[in-house]
């Protein structure tokens, strides 16, 4: 594969894979799609799902389908949205099986929201940090003195004349009271046993930073190469907001007119174009495991797969000019587009597509966008230079686990994105959780399951240091 280092570049000499591009293409577009129903597909747009623009207040971000669905009120107009209504709404909405919606809800919850919460935002962080329940340690009674101990006790000495000892028993006052009778009988052992001092353990706070949300996700989740959005390095941190240029060369790929239709080979052009430009251009580009095979691929497939309008006449979607710039807050035609912030809508007499986009289906549009464009396939990064990519050896750093072949059998794309990103999850949140016990625990009960039902291999060996090596990266894996 092109750009994949010479180990990959060996193991994949005269790209063999090439035939099954067609055979995949064949797969992807004939998937079983149920019969068109009218009532069952149509989106409602009315009542409290019409569409309301986002106040200032209001969190929108780097998914025009999130934002939409915000705006219509299919999620939290605040754009803070709960795990599992965020999974509920892309179902209804959009037809998004459950498998794929849980797994990328509940990684946006660990990795850019509150795992305590179960909630993640869409746009930039909703502010207010959580502060820990526990400032410093509990000092226990021994660290009470005017709290609850006081001065001029029965037998303990005053704080500031004993070094601020107020707990130990000044035998000399004891004796002061025991000499006032003689033959008083003291209840020994004590009635009640009161713990003194500190239990120790100065508990951290459940979240050390706040939640950054999807904009703050920069290779945690979204990635450079975007179809309509800069890459963060070049654009003052911002990969956020619509950039209207790339946005016209993906309009522009289609002439104007009713045959228009931006279907899966289209969306494959214009990331190709994409990921070409940011190499030529971002010195830190960087493709990581997640960010590369799922993150970025997922929001090029669902431009088609999700914003398609369906129809009896077109029952497998028809995605044309008008559809497009609704749900990217765009209007105009030609050279005089205009986009306005946040204002992602869902058109009027919109059709769903007919059957859930599952992981499988997902599955063989990852794997016929890699094999119509290895490139997309290579982790690494650029190397503080333009055009200097430098590809990762996937076997060196997965013990041979998987390979560039390996890659492409079953959903294996799939289970090494969360393989890493699970193998990097302790290092990534040990600046923004105090305790990854409920982070862990949502990833086991909730991704886990998902994961043994696709058949992936056992990942024992992940070695993320060589990341490192990419100023892109940030040092990290994901």
């Amino acid at each position: 594969f092109p750009a994949m280092g010479n180990a990959q570049r060996n193991e994949a000499a005269g790209c063999p894979f090439a035939a099954d591009a067609a055979k995949l293409k064949r797969e992807s577009n004939a998937a079983p799609l149920a019969t068109f129903d009218p009532v069952k597909q149509k989106v409602d747009v009315t009542g409290e799902h019409a569409f309301r623009p986002p106040t200032a207040r209001d969190k929108r971000g780097p998914c025009p389908g999130l934002n939409a669905l915000a705006n219509h009120g299919y999620l939290p107009h605040n754009g803070v949205t709960p795990l599992a209504q965020a999974i509920e709404a892309t179902n209804k909405v959009f037809g998004m099986g459950i498998d794929i919606g849980t797994v990328l809800s509940v990684y946006s919850t660990i990795f850019d929201g509150n795992p305590l919460l179960l909630d993640w935002s869409i746009g930039g962080s909703p502010g207010g940090l959580v502060l820990p329940p526990l400032l410093s340690a509990p000092q226990g009674l021994s660290g009470s003195h005017n709290k609850y101990e006081g001065d001029a006790s029965a037998t303990r000495a005053d704080a500031y004349m004993n070094n601020g000892d107020a707990s130990s028993l000044n035998l000399t006052y004891f004796k002061q009271l025991y000499d006032l009778q003689p033959d008083v009988r003291f209840h020994e052992p004590p009635l009640f046993q009161w713990t003194s001092g500190s239990p120790g353990g100065l508990v951290l706070p459940p979240l050390l930073s706040a939640p950054q949300g999807l904009s703050g996700s920069h290779n945690k989740y979204e990635g450079d190469a975007s179809a309509t959005r800069a890459d963060a390095y070049m654009n003052n941190g911002d990969s956020s907001s619509l950039n209207l240029t790339f946005f016209k060369q993906l309009y522009d790929l289609q002439p104007e007119g009713p045959s228009a239709n931006f279907d899966y080979d289209v969306i494959i052009q214009h990331r190709a174009a994409r990921r070409q430009a940011s190499v030529s251009m971002n010195p830190h580009f960087f493709n990581g495991p997640f960010s590369g095979f799922i993150a970025l691929p997922a929001a090029y497939s669902f431009i088609t797969r999700f914003m398609s309008n369906h129809s009896a006449e077109a029952p497998e979607g028809i995605l044309n000019h008008d559809v497009l710039k609704s749900f990217y807050g765009v209007s105009g035609s030609g050279n005089n587009l205009t986009y306005q912030l946040g204002y992602e809508r869902i058109p009027d007499n919109w059709y769903k597509r007919p059957i859930d986009y599952s992981i499988p289906l997902y599955a063989v549009d990852l794997l016929y966008a890699g094999l119509k464009h290895p490139e997309f396939l290579s982790i690494g990064g650029n190397t503080g230079k333009v055009n200097s990519f430098a590809g990762v050896n996937i076997g060196d750093i997965t013990g041979g686990v998987y390979n560039s072949v390996k890659l492409l059998e079953g959903n294996n794309l799939f289970c090494f994105a969360f393989q890493a990103a699970q193998q990097t999850m302790p290092d990534v949140l040990k600046g923004i959780l105090g305790d990854l016990t409920a982070a862990l625990g949502l990833w086991t009960t909730k991704i886990t399951p998902i994961l043994n039902g696709l058949g992936c291999p056992e990942l024992t060996k992940y070695d993320e240091s060589v990341f490192g090596t990419y100023p892109g990266s940030g040092g990290g894996a994901l």
